[in-house]
């Protein structure tokens, strides 16, 4: 059942905005940053143990037992009815998972001491055994204190009989310690506030936010967080072991593909790895259990026509059958995370033009391949532009030679100037056409491997009278690399069932 976006998790308050009561505290964009520097077989050694993190090869879940807890307050906000998610995402994990779960609802008396206890009985459930994993979910009003910590609140405005706080940072920490593996989904705001320390701790934490320190997280209703997290995970459960890294980016490209009314920007979800395990970082595995309940206990068939899309024998997949099988598509689209590692090495132009880093890329795993250098430029050392996965950025340690750019959810649009005479960058842009001397295609446009990526932002025409030819959408504008019509390469005879048509 879908909410009407009526509810919002702040619909007044006292106070300023969130934004304009603290800033985020300081980042790695300070200029003294830029005197470090990481080698490349260290980076490289980075990258393939995020690969091997994001997406395990040929592993089953590791542990013996998924406890689940969900909370939120007995005493609901009218305004925010997160019960009616919390509810679908209970039956989701006990039903479809088979996941041990507990639905628990904050008391209006004493409310951060009761939630501490709550807290620390189950990190003991099951002894904290490390072949264990821990998944805590909360629903409602969040907060950041005065002291910049995470709180949680049964009412927005302090001022309301019904305010209660619990002061989440102190009772987190308790999570952190645990022996077993613990996940974190919190849908509030300031839910990105949470932040651990990858060396401390003894098992695996990761943390997915609905939002970031700052902001506000979006209300129940169709593009609330854990509607996302509710269709992605029914999506996922068909198709074998996925890591939290893979949820998080199909949770991200949910968000941000999904245009609410009224508003230019969707809240975009945080993926934070607050502990790890120091040996071999790995990230958490989540699949369904179902096959280890006799006929009599299974579970209802869950199929519907949302699941339909990932055919697949799940029992085969449960097998052994690798995640990567069932993720390596994604991999082919965006969006990915754009990141800038400065090296100690400097290298010259004549290094990057004999293949230096394809031959550097190729020597890693096969998903690592997905690691694509953008560009590279002579600095104090060298400074590189790696385009990644969004699944396996959080699983690369933080370093301060390694910083994020941004997201991207295309190939590089700007054209190489080099190669562009100067009477054709001078002048102003020409979408192509059948009257253009010379029709456009993806070899004259140089798109190379990149071809089915810049393809994603085209339809395809097919007319009796004209040749075929790719369109670009009409939300796309068109440039000098990305005209508005393209054509097949026909002297290359390449037959047009040989490029992929995306589906519109």
């Amino acid at each position: 059942m879908n909410i009407s976006s009526q509810y919002d998790r702040q619909p007044f308050s006292p106070f300023p905005p969130i934004e304009e009561q603290f800033h985020p505290p300081p980042t790695s964009r300070d200029l003294d940053h830029l005197q470090y520097h990481i080698s490349l077989q260290e980076i490289g050694k980075q990258l393939q143990d995020a690969a091997n993190a994001a997406y395990p090869h040929g592993q089953q879940s590791r542990y013996s037992n998924i406890y689940v807890l969900l909370l939120c307050w007995e005493d609901e906000d009218p305004k925010l009815p997160v019960s009616i998610e919390v509810q679908e995402l209970h039956s989701l994990f006990e039903e479809l998972y088979d996941f041990d779960v507990e639905l628990w609802k904050i008391p209006a008396h004493s409310s951060h001491n009761e939630l501490n206890r709550k807290v620390l009985d189950f990190v003991s459930l099951g002894g904290d055994c490390k072949d264990d994993l821990k998944i805590v979910y909360y629903g409602g009003h969040g907060m950041l204190a005065h002291n910049r910590q995470a709180s949680w609140a049964s009412r927005p405005d302090p001022k309301d009989p019904k305010y209660r706080t619990v002061k989440w940072n102190g009772i987190q920490h308790a999570l952190e310690e645990a022996e077993s593996d613990v996940l974190l989904l919190l849908d509030c705001c300031a839910s990105g506030t949470a932040t651990g320390n990858p060396d401390e701790g003894h098992g695996v934490t990761e943390l997915i936010a609905a939002c970031g320190f700052n902001t506000v997280a979006n209300p129940v209703g169709p593009d609330s967080f854990t509607r996302a997290l509710i269709t992605e995970l029914s999506l996922l459960s068909r198709m074998g072991p996925f890591t939290v890294g893979t949820l998080f980016n199909r949770i991200l490209c949910r968000a941000q593909n999904w245009m609410p009314s009224g508003r230019e920007v969707q809240k975009a979800p945080l993926h934070v790895v607050l502990t790890q395990a120091k040996k071999l970082p790995r990230g958490i595995q989540l699949c369904t259990r179902k096959q280890k309940k006799t006929p009599k206990q299974s579970p209802r068939n869950t199929s519907t026509s949302s699941l339909e899309s990932t055919s697949s024998d799940p029992s085969s997949l449960q097998s052994g059958e690798s995640s990567i099988s069932s993720v390596s598509s994604e991999l082919d689209v965006y969006p990915r995370i754009a990141i800038t590692i400065r090296l100690q090495e400097t290298l010259s132009q004549s290094d990057f033009s004999v293949g230096l880093f394809s031959e550097w890329i190729r020597m890693m795993p096969v998903l690592a391949k997905n690691v694509k250098v953008e560009a590279g430029f002579a600095s104090f050392s060298t400074l590189l532009l790696v385009s990644i996965p969004v699944a396996m950025w959080c699983y690369i340690p933080s370093n301060p030679a390694i910083s994020v750019a941004g997201i991207i959810r295309s190939p590089n649009l700007v054209p190489d100037v080099t190669l562009i005479p100067e009477s054709v960058s001078s002048s102003p842009v020409k979408s192509a056409s059948k009257n253009s001397e010379v029709n456009p295609t993806p070899s004259s446009l140089g798109w190379g491997d990149d071809t089915k990526a810049f393809l994603r932002l085209y339809k395809f025409n097919v007319s009796e009278q004209d040749e075929p030819y790719f369109e670009l959408l009409p939300e796309i504008d068109a440039t000098s690399r990305l005209p508005s019509q393209v054509y097949l390469d026909t002297s290359r005879c390449v037959p047009p069932h040989s490029f992929l048509i995306p589906s519109h």
